[in-house]
């Protein structure tokens, strides 16, 4: 037995965090220590299991659970006599969350957030589960109900606790692990088998509610339709996009996707809006746009641009999050609408228009309180002008105008707080995504705000290695992972590109050698933080692009680029490396697939050569950059330069006045010096 131990108070150490999250719990009477080696040491030194909350400034019920649980005396005390309390912001620790996410869905089989997990002093999981109620309730404990009987379990039978702690660590070992196999087309056509078979037909998306975005789903789709019309294909694209576009899981007046919808038609949303989604649904709608001229898809872009434009960092770079709401009580209060609401907002002979539009009635979506209506296009602008028997025009006149009165209307409410901490990987998406809308969109103003935001985070994210940090606050913190490596590098390929600006690939150089000396494996593969356990080699879209399908994507660009072989060689070794668990995940592994599909299917590159300031030149490089060819490669370089591909040096110097050259493979067409002659070779050279 024993002997007991003296009572120890723990104090709340979260005020000195720079996290929002962390810093809104950081009074309450929960005695909450930041993860790391000190709590570590303070659950050894008590002999206590830890009890970690994972959860993020966006996260509803991470809020529900801090009030009623986190914030009464009574649960803290218990909670401090019997636990050491920790606290996790997944947006800050993705790595720790990763990890714990995988352990309580092994226990539990499924996860999420509030993530509610108890660990032995030596940080392994032994129980979890997610968001806990104050009382039982509806056959679900009570966080009180659990407590109490983890810690009666972890007293009385400690040894089976550390046993099944033990075991579930090395069952985790298998968790996002690689496996060799020989990459082939039959995996690409296997994702987009998946994608058919989990399409809906009348909603569009994937599967039921609730239903997420796959963007990198859509991506891989419009790579093949390139190459080959098929009409199903465009469908799942094309009704995916409009539904989507169409519905409350996007904002219809100020802009921007909220996270994901609890029903199947894309109507109710969970209300946050994440940078990484309008990141990747960004890249979606200007691809399609760029692919049909679908006015829906370039609108729905440019608005979410003006979304994303409005709440970033004036500094320079990209917002993190968006909060659903403002309190507990609300309920997407300040992005729904009662019909009262509406009338008072609008004149007569609008609000007649927009109740149609946007199905606004006395009864509306919302579950906690029917009145709110989350606006969505119900009926077309024609039906609409048919039934009142005036021009369509003036109906869209008047939905523009009802549009830009209920967004004022709305200015007037409270919005919910916005995150601007500037997290370097979703950075490098939405800088990647500014620039792919550049090309497809003519906006200087995005190209301009993408290398504002790269050039802030190389100017004050770089580590002493060379590496980047995770997030910019008031200084950088938390040393990058993997993911944060090579989103930035994949962005700053792309301003490459878009500039003619050598040093920006020289820099995506430099990430990727420092990537593959420090995160590399013997397979080839990439763990996600060094030294780390269990490691992790991410390959699952979950919902960001995977870390290894992206460093694969960037890898197969630079040798596009520079025909460099070591970076094909890399790419191949880490393609090989996951060929033999890539398929299990169907559309989940959408980014490994089309950079898989890039490697099978080496997309055209345009070689603009001519002095950066000549108008012949500008025009020669705009035009080549505004050609919708999935994949292709722009480089623009000066006649003196001395890195040159190989295949076009001879050409190069033969060159009299600037000039096009489009390669495919080893081949080249013959140079190009008219803007419309090099569109039309690159749309259709090499295939």
């Amino acid at each position: 037995m024993r002997p007991p131990r003296p009572p120890v108070e723990l104090k709340n150490t979260l005020s000195s965090a720079s996290s929002p999250y962390l810093r809104s719990a950081a009074r309450q009477p929960v005695a909450w220590q930041v993860w790391g080696e000190e709590a570590l040491r303070l659950a050894k030194e008590l002999d206590r299991p830890i009890l970690l909350d994972s959860g993020a400034v966006w996260c509803h019920w991470c809020h529900v659970m801090d009030r009623e649980s986190y914030e009464d005396e009574r649960m803290a005390e218990l909670i401090n006599s019997r636990f050491v309390p920790v606290k996790v912001d997944r947006d800050e620790r993705p790595d720790v969350d990763a990890r714990f996410q995988a352990a309580v869905g092994a226990i539990t089989g499924s996860g999420g957030w509030p993530l509610t997990a108890f660990l032995t002093p030596e940080g392994r999981v032994f129980h979890g589960g997610t968001y806990f109620p104050p009382v039982d309730t509806h056959g679900r404990p009570s966080l009180r109900t659990v407590l109490d009987r983890v810690e009666e379990y972890y007293r009385k039978n400690r040894g089976e606790a550390l046993a099944q702690a033990e075991e579930l660590q090395r069952g985790l070992r298998q968790f996002e692990q690689s496996a060799p196999g020989e990459p082939g087309a039959g995996m690409v056509e296997a994702v987009v088998e998946s994608a058919l078979g989990a399409f809906d037909p009348v909603h569009g998306g994937f599967g039921g509610a609730p239903k997420f975005p796959h963007a990198g789903a859509i991506e891989v789709l419009l790579r093949v339709l390139d190459r080959r019309e098929n009409g199903p294909v465009r469908e799942v694209v094309t009704l995916t996009l409009e539904k989507m576009a169409l519905g409350g899981v996007y904002d219809q007046l100020g802009g921007g996707f909220h996270r994901y919808s609890v029903d199947a038609r894309w109507v109710v949303p969970h209300f946050e809006k994440m940078c990484y989604d309008n990141a990747s649904l960004l890249e979606n709608y200007v691809h399609a746009f760029q692919a049909w001229g679908t006015p829906l898809f370039g609108e729905t872009a440019r608005s979410l641009i003006g979304y994303v434009d409005t709440v970033s960092p004036r500094e320079g770079g990209f917002f993190a999050s968006q909060d659903a709401d403002i309190t507990l009580e609300d309920d997407g209060d300040y992005f729904t609408w009662t019909r009262k609401e509406a009338e008072d907002a609008l004149p007569p002979d609008l609000f007649r228009v927009m109740a149609a539009y946007y199905d606004i009635g006395a009864r509306g979506e919302m579950r906690e309180n029917p009145a709110k209506n989350v606006l969505h296009v119900a009926v077309e602008p024609e039906d609409i002008a048919a039934q009142l028997k005036v021009p369509v025009e003036e109906v869209r006149r008047r939905i523009a105008e009802g549009r830009r009165r209920m967004l004022e209307a709305r200015g007037g409410r409270q919005a919910p707080f916005v995150d601007r901490t500037l997290y370097a990987n979703w950075n490098g998406m939405m800088a990647h995504a500014y620039l792919e809308a550049y090309r497809g969109l003519g906006l200087e103003s995005c190209r301009e705000r993408a290398l504002k935001a790269l050039d802030r985070i190389l100017g004050k994210m770089r580590m002493e290695d060379g590496g980047l940090y995770h997030a910019l606050r008031e200084k950088p913190e938390v040393p990058g992972f993997l993911d944060d490596q090579v989103q930035v590098s994949r962005a700053l390929v792309s301003a490459y590109e878009a500039s003619g600006e050598p040093r920006y690939l020289g820099e995506a150089e430099r990430l990727m050698e420092r990537v593959l000396e420090r995160h590399q494996v013997d397979d080839g593969s990439l763990v996600d933080t060094p030294g780390m356990e269990p490691p992790v080699r991410p390959i699952q879209d979950t919902p960001t692009p995977s870390a290894n399908g992206t460093a694969a994507l960037v890898l197969e660009r630079l040798h596009l680029l520079t025909e460099e072989t070591r970076w094909r060689e890399a790419a191949e070794r880490l393609l090989r490396a996951f060929a033999g668990v890539a398929p299990r995940y169907g559309i989940f592994a959408a980014t490994y697939v089309l950079a898989l599909d890039h490697h099978l299917h080496p997309p055209p590159r345009a070689i603009v050569v001519g002095e950066a300031g000549d108008p012949r030149t500008r025009a020669l490089h705009e035009a080549a950059l505004r050609t919708y060819r999935p994949g292709a490669a722009v480089a623009r370089v000066e006649p003196g330069q001395k890195r040159l591909p190989e295949s076009v040096q001879g050409m190069v110097s033969a060159a009299r006045e600037p000039s096009v050259f489009v390669c495919a493979g080893s081949t080249c067409a013959a140079p190009v010096t008219r803007p419309e002659e090099a569109a039309r070779v690159l749309k259709k050279f090499g295939r």
